[in-house]
């Protein structure tokens, strides 16, 4: 992050390295993941639908 903020500063083209970081969608869909596998395992290990 420190890098995009700096060529961001200094108007130098990035990293195309640094630019790949998790976004909010990102983490919206490892918990509908984590929410899945726990709901899973209430059920007794039956397969659940991960919502999308």
């Amino acid at each position: 992050m420190v890098s995009l903020r700096r060529t961001r500063l200094t108007g130098l083209a990035a990293d195309p390295l640094a630019l790949d970081f998790p976004t909010v969608a990102d983490g919206v869909a490892r918990l509908a993941f984590v929410e899945a596998a726990l709901a899973s395992w209430v059920a007794g290990g039956g397969w659940v639908d991960v919502p999308a």
